[in-house]
């Protein structure tokens, strides 16, 4: 039997000034409104500001959002949405990792949003740098959202006019996204729309045009099987499923203590240098890390003090043709991590004495085949743990995504988070 997808009531925004209208389902518009909102409760004061891409479909002198995916913020600069370098890196990863994702086939990044919790609607400086940057198309679009306690979030959208500028003082219209209100809820109250969609007060009951129920791809969020609590239950063991495994995900994978310092060795003259990230969170967790180099036959071990780490590098003298180095770091909890490296055909002479290191030397010729082969190993590693990431990046994505969804239901009085009568 097939099932028919969930109807979405669509909205839509437009301005004079600009020749392209947006269109938007009402409960994507939603989701958005609520993780806006859970920001603004992470901190006592002011809240935590968050953004997303918003991915859809643009056809002539339209843009329809679908569907969004949020975007990663240490917020290493404050509470601000202020994306530092490690964030940015993040974001035109997960512009690109988008091309491939199932679920977003079809679709293309049309623009982002973000929150602003202690500034009005408008665009900061560091808000043009992002959307110049990163979604510099004609037709991209930046959504900004000033959230309210109470559950309701002013909106505006800045879109770029015909000649190239922007007007990044305020929207040219403003916006409000109440919380939406399922048919069939708590106190049986109609779907509220937002105020800019809703129909005029002063017209007569019989003239309000209906909005057109419209029939969105299959990817989106359908409507449970029954609107009653029990409709739920089959939801639950799959939800909890994900949400768990986006944790152990991020545990293992995106701790500070499991971060890559990039540990790496170059040939210098008579010495190697060696070298790591200072600033990698892993190296600032650190209580203490060591060095192992097998250098020829000999082994040497060397405890590196605070001071040593913080450097970032090292400089050895080396002996043989063939120097091998392991750093281990030791988290002040966890597991301790390592990285090595490898210089092959670097050989210091002693003196009175040269290396066979002709073009034609087997000596040499297996070492250098040696290497070849190592650096091989080495890139298939980083290839198979880039797609590691990848997948837990997309594992957590969705349990944040269906933890919102399962959030907005409960304020709704759905889901078996809704507080009952």
């Amino acid at each position: 039997m097939t099932e028919q997808a969930a109807e979405f009531v669509f909205g839509s925004w437009s301005t004079p000034e600009i020749p392209l209208s947006i269109e938007y389902p009402l409960e994507v518009l939603d989701e958005i409104r609520a993780a806006v909102c859970d920001g603004l409760q992470q901190l006592a004061h002011g809240g935590l500001e968050v953004g997303g891409v918003l991915f859809g479909a643009r056809r002539e002198n339209t843009l329809r959002i679908l569907t969004w995916r949020p975007i990663s913020c240490e917020h290493a600069q404050g509470p601000s949405l202020r994306l530092s370098a490690r964030d940015r890196i993040e974001l035109a990863r997960l512009l690109e990792v988008a091309k491939a994702e199932p679920d977003l086939a079809g679709l293309q990044p049309v623009g982002w949003f973000l929150s602003h919790a202690r500034s009005d609607i408008f665009l900061t400086q560091s808000d043009l740098e992002i959307f110049h940057g990163f979604f510099p198309e004609p037709w991209q679009v930046t959504l900004v959202l000033r959230p309210g306690k109470a559950g309701p979030a002013r909106a505006g959208f800045f879109l770029r006019e015909t000649d190239g500028s922007l007007r990044s003082e305020s929207s040219y219209k403003d916006f409000v996204i109440e919380p939406l209100a399922r048919p069939g809820a708590a106190g049986g109250r109609p779907r509220e729309l937002p105020i800019e969609l809703s129909p005029r007060r002063d017209r007569p009951p019989s003239e309000t045009a209906p909005f057109a129920i419209i029939e969105p791809p299959r990817f989106l969020t359908q409507k449970p099987r029954s609107t009653g609590r029990g409709g739920w239950l089959w939801a639950i063991p799959g939800s909890l499923a994900l949400i768990i495994a986006g944790m152990l995900l991020k545990e293992r994978f995106l701790t500070p203590n499991n971060q890559p310092f990039s540990f790496r060795a170059y040939a210098s003259g008579q010495t190697a240098e060696l070298q790591w990230d200072p600033k990698s969170a892993s190296i600032q967790a650190a209580r203490s890390a060591a060095l192992d180099i097998k250098d020829g036959a000999e082994t040497q071990h060397y405890s590196l003090t605070p001071e040593q780490l913080q450097a970032g590098k090292m400089i050895y003298p080396h002996h043989s043709a063939d120097l091998q180095i392991r750093m281990t770091v030791y988290p002040a909890q966890g597991a301790s991590l390592q990285e090595y490296a490898r210089l092959v055909g670097t050989a210091t002479a002693p003196a009175g004495h040269s290396f066979n290191d002709q073009p034609g030397s087997p000596d040499l010729n297996q070492l250098r085949a040696e290497r070849d082969r190592l650096e091989a190993e080495a890139k298939q590693l980083r290839e198979e743990l880039r797609k590691e990431r990848i997948r837990a990046d997309q594992m957590q994505e969705a349990a944040r995504i269906l933890q919102n969804r399962i959030s907005v239901d409960a304020a709704r009085g759905q889901g078996p988070d809704a507080k009952k009568p």
